[in-house]
């Protein structure tokens, strides 16, 4: 495990929109994700006391992505209709005719499975490409009437600028989760989708947290809960948390400047990114507070002890909390991170088993964790 703590935060101004909540409450089959208190293991390990917002029952999905996926092609069909998104209802919009709209996007899996929920909401085809080594698991849960998903022989980077290619050949929509010069407005839509969880989890907090984890691929997510936290918890310290495979934040703070890092093989498909979301990267940046770079024991270890809560945690999720179980069984950590008995720790399990086979094959019957 490496950590490079940032020793010069600096305070930031809003960026995004938190409007988008009022969009998701019209969904079929809303409601906020439960926020679970798990006072035993905090008391086991002597501090106040540890919440986790499970999106692993995020419309049925097993995961958070679809929030950023359905708002941002709201907006996106909202524009094509000249519809004021603020007075057009989804219901309105829904009625309306897409057949002719083709979004294309590259994913690991959990925002194509968004993608692909979303066109069907909406009556939209979509195209979507998965980088090479991705889950058929992944790519079957994608595939709907009008929804093509493939696995390629690309990296994550490379699918992301086929996809962006496609588009321009084809005249469909990209809507992919990060972003880069030239194409902004998407993903900062996708990013507010994304804070509809970052509004739930506000009102379901009783206490304000001193450390908040937040697991990374590009950042979009992190850095959208870091602007839209700060606002409430000024005080909070944010932990990013990467996976070896891919350390572009860790990286970019190191080198002092957004930096694109080949990727390594991890098990944690959904953070194996090696470029930096151009929107988000400012923030993290200037308000973060640690960046750690775990191995995949971190993502194994994470997904056991969950489980020990009827918690089902994908790799990609339970890292944080396989962090956060290294970082309270030793006293040097616990002090390098300013975890002490006053601590209120909230991590987000951002996915479920959404491949059920690599998940049983981790913590299946027969399998076990040795601490």
């Amino acid at each position: 495990m490496e950590i490079l703590e940032n020793k010069h935060i600096e305070d930031i101004k809003p960026t995004f929109s938190q409007d988008a909540i009022g969009f998701h409450q019209q969904l079929p089959g809303y409601t906020p994700t439960p926020l679970i208190d798990w006072p035993v293991y905090a008391s086991q390990h002597h501090f106040k006391n540890l919440c986790i917002k499970d999106e692993s029952q995020r419309f049925g999905l097993k995961a958070f992505k679809s929030l950023g996926g359905s708002y941002a092609m709201f907006r996106i069909l909202c524009k094509r209709n000249y519809l004021n998104p603020k007075t057009t209802s989804f219901d309105q919009l829904r009625s309306m005719d897409h057949h002719d709209v083709t979004f294309v996007c590259a994913t690991d899996g959990n925002h194509g499975h968004g993608v692909s929920w979303a066109a069907s909401l909406f009556g939209c085809a979509a195209y979507i490409l998965m980088p090479k080594g991705s889950s058929e698991a992944r790519r079957k849960r994608m595939e709907r009437k009008n929804v093509q998903a493939v696995i390629t022989d690309l990296s994550y980077d490379q699918a992301v600028q086929k996809a962006s290619d496609l588009a321009q050949e084809n005249h469909w929509i990209l809507i992919q989760d990060t972003a880069w010069e030239g194409y902004t407005q998407i993903p900062t839509w996708i990013i507010e989708g994304y804070l509809t969880m970052a509004q739930e989890i506000i009102h379901q907090m009783t206490t304000p947290p001193t450390h908040i984890f937040l697991q990374a691929g590009v950042g979009a997510m992190a850095g959208g809960m870091i602007d839209a936290f700060s606002r409430v918890y000024p005080t909070t310290q944010f932990i990013i948390v990467e996976s070896a495979g891919a350390p572009c934040l860790y990286a970019s703070m190191n080198q002092g400047k957004r930096t694109s890092i080949a990727c390594e093989p991890t098990i944690m498909a959904g953070l194996n990114c090696g470029t930096p979301c151009l929107i988000t990267w400012p923030i993290i940046q200037k308000r973060a507070n640690y960046f750690c770079v775990c191995e995949d024991d971190a993502a194994i270890r994470g997904m056991h002890v969950l489980k020990t809560n009827d918690m089902v945690a994908g790799e990609s999720s339970a890292v944080t909390m396989g962090l956060l179980d290294r970082i309270v069984k030793s006293e040097t950590l616990r002090n390098q991170f300013q975890m002490h008995e006053d601590a209120s720790i909230l991590l987000i399990n951002t996915e479920g088993d959404t491949d059920p086979f690599f998940y049983q094959s981790v913590v299946g019957e027969d399998r076990c964790l040795i601490i």
